[in-house]
């Protein structure tokens, strides 16, 4: 008999190329599959930025700057000029412009000459990175234009608006991010393992050179692959992808692993996929509620801790959107070491047994 450390490399290459022709032509496994992209595609346009509007800038500037002239010849943002200060206000209060400076007299003067120069700025609480970042740049290159030089600028921002306020997209990536790792390595592992059963190839696969190991290593690998793939198409859509590559890739693999083996244990005691897909409703609540919580941020965060999801979509927020590192996501990711580790356990467990049947069988 087999133990999970005499698989084959060799055998589960053979089966992982059988099991990706099969799940090609499994509906639910296209389905699952897609969903997230499909999801992350429609939330967008919907609600996101997907396609963006142009960054929006308004100034005031009394002394008609060279400043202000690169900036309203710059095509990729769109600027504004207002008569005072406090039409400026309202503007921005009101989202019409994502961030409003008032320019010091004398700005060129003070530029050419080497100064100091000191803004004072408005931004709209709800203005996006990517636009504000946009607009800095453009700033930045029109300052360095003007002067010639970097020159040392000081700009004090008051924020109007709701700062506390998060757009749809932003909520809704937290449960589009769960479904994208787990949800295909959920229903392709266990649907293709369903076929297996079905068709009673399951048996003859392990009377050849194959083990039952190879046959799950194989389904495994599948979904692995799959929640990787998804994962980063889905963070690549929403342009969230982070700078820790590596770290990122780790953390998706881990939840996509633990959603296969889950789906593999599932498959193996359903029936049919009427059972497993009666299951998986029942265990939805697990898997999607720290998506549905981040829908709603008045809850307590704690409490979607409480699910084994968090430790998928949090570290995996964290890397992108906060920039953490190792050390930013250690707890958590030692927890999902932890589930999946739990998860592989149950696993030999549950193939020692069907091993022990099939040869009592045989």
């Amino acid at each position: 008999m087999r133990s999970l450390f005499q698989i084959s490399p060799r055998r589960v290459g053979v089966l992982l190329l059988k099991d990706i022709h099969q799940g090609s032509k499994n509906f639910l496994a296209v389905y699952a599959l897609i969903t997230p992209v499909i999801l992350t595609l429609l939330v967008n346009l919907v609600f996101g930025d997907l396609f963006a509007q142009t960054p929006r800038l308004g100034l005031v500037d009394k002394d008609n700057s060279q400043v202000a002239a690169l900036l309203l010849a710059t095509g990729h943002i769109q600027t504004t000029l207002y008569a005072d200060e406090e039409a400026l206000r309202q503007a921005v209060s009101r989202g019409v412009e994502e961030l409003g400076l008032v320019f010091p007299s004398g700005l060129d003067a003070s530029m050419t000459a080497g100064g100091a120069i000191s803004l004072h700025a408005m931004r709209w609480g709800e203005a996006t990175v990517q636009n504000l970042l946009a607009l800095e740049s453009a700033l930045n290159r029109a300052f360095i234009t003007v002067a010639g030089i970097p020159q040392p600028v000081q700009i004090a921002t008051v924020q109007l608006g709701s700062g506390d306020s998060i757009s749809w997209s932003e909520r809704m990536m937290p449960l589009i991010l769960i479904m994208a790792v787990t949800v295909g390595g959920l229903f392709i592992s266990a649907s293709t393992l369903i076929e297996e059963k079905a068709a009673r190839t399951l048996n003859a696969l392990t009377t050849t050179v194959a083990s039952l190991w190879d046959v799950y290593a194989a389904k495994l690998v599948l979904g692995v692959i799959v929640g990787i793939v998804v994962g980063l198409v889905t963070l690549a859509l929403n342009r969230t992808l982070g700078g820790q590559p590596a770290l990122l890739i780790v953390v998706i693999a881990l939840g996509a692993l633990a959603a296969s083996v889950l789906g593999i244990l599932l498959g193996s005691i359903s029936k049919d996929m009427e059972t497993f897909m009666a299951i998986v409703k029942v265990l939805g609540t697990l898997l999607y509620a720290p998506g549905v919580l981040a829908l709603v941020p008045q809850v307590p965060s704690w409490i979607a801790k409480l699910f084994p999801t968090y430790y998928i979509m949090n570290p995996i927020l964290e890397i992108t959107q906060q920039g953490a590192g190792l050390d930013g996501v250690l707890t958590e990711l030692s927890i999902l070491a932890a589930m999946v580790g739990a998860l592989l356990m149950v696993l030999a467990v549950l193939v020692e047994r069907q091993q022990q049947q099939i040869a009592l069988a045989g």
